[in-house]
């Protein structure tokens, strides 16, 4: 017999067939009882609503749960505001009430106003989108498609981080961890580092992305031009890197030549130089001559026992195999 809809449910509950076993699985065949697990069912439905994510609500429902939250603020409020800070953690600590929120209000809120930045004040990027960037290129598992995807992501970091950085009058990277070090996961400059071994890996399957990595330090010598001697010599490094696989040798000894008359005491970049000619190193332009005169250079510039040790190390394996 079908049981109509209003009817009192069958299974003894006292509600009405619609709000209790209509949409149940039905007994199996032969069995006048509901198997034990189907009854059990209801029991792991959520018949609460999904909250929405900010970026899937319409505006005014963002300003609403705004308002529901106690930040009483209109569209033209939020813009001036909006271009008043490089974050939306500023902001909050701005308006006092970020002691009152717990870590889910204050996701969600922050969540909520990325949102409305996005759509009402696009020219001005904050850090918690940066954030997403970096996170997102992190959180890859390290296959190829991965790593490609990862520096592509980060390529479109760095645009957006120039972007960010505006007219601010900076010139270290040291300054710019310090501005964001409240809001990124890992600093600017542990990012920077992770970007540019990410861009060397990758030229060697495609030299597209040596091209990005001489990019990249060209920006960075120019930007951050008083970071501190590990970014700067990295970076130095780097655009060597990049124009000697690129084919150009004699852009690459300029470029290290000229950074070494004014830096003389850089043993790794004398190490990183010699590295390029070393036939161990497995280069296509080695030089045994000149990689053992740059190894011995490098051996002279080093103040650390650790420094001097690396070059002696690859001159004596050098020496042993001619």
């Amino acid at each position: 017999m079908k049981i109509g809809r209003n009817a009192p449910c069958p299974c003894g509950s006292g509600k009405k067939y619609k709000k209790c076993c209509l949409y149940l699985p039905k007994p199996v065949k032969g069995n006048s009882k509901v198997r034990e697990d189907d009854t059990n069912l209801e029991k792991t439905i959520d018949l609460k609503p999904k909250k929405l994510h900010p970026k899937q609500m319409e505006t005014e429902q963002i300003f609403q749960m705004l308002h529901d939250s106690g930040i009483h603020i209109n569209k033209q409020q939020l813009v001036s505001e909006l271009r008043l800070v490089d974050s939306v953690n500023e902001l909050l600590h701005k308006w006092n009430i970020i002691a009152h929120l717990n870590n889910e209000g204050e996701r969600r809120i922050t969540a909520a106003i990325v949102a409305l930045a996005e759509r009402l004040a696009p020219d001005h990027l904050l850090l918690e989108t940066l954030q997403h960037l970096m996170q997102e290129g992190y959180g890859s598992d390290g296959n190829a498609k991965d790593d490609l995807y990862k520096v592509t992501l980060w390529w479109k970091l760095w645009r957006e981080f120039q972007q960010w950085l505006g007219g601010k009058k900076i010139t270290s990277v040291e300054e710019v961890d310090k501005i964001t070090n409240s809001v990124l996961a890992k600093t600017f400059s542990e990012w920077l580092l992770d970007f540019e071994q990410a861009l060397l890996y990758n030229g060697f399957t495609d030299s597209y992305y040596h091209h990005m990595r001489k990019i990249l330090a060209e920006d960075v010598l120019e930007k951050f031009s008083n970071s501190n001697k590990t970014i700067i010599e990295t970076m130095v490094v780097a655009l060597g890197e990049s124009h000697f696989f690129l084919g150009d040798t004699e852009k690459a000894d300029e470029i290290f030549q000229t950074y070494l008359a004014d830096n003389e005491h850089a043993p790794w970049v004398y190490i990183h130089w010699g590295d390029l000619y070393n036939p161990e190193m497995g280069q296509d332009m080695a030089d045994i001559e000149k990689a053992s005169i740059l190894y011995r250079k490098a051996m002279k510039a080093a103040e650390v026992r650790e420094d001097k040790e690396a070059a002696q190390t690859r001159l004596h394996s050098l020496l042993i195999n001619v």
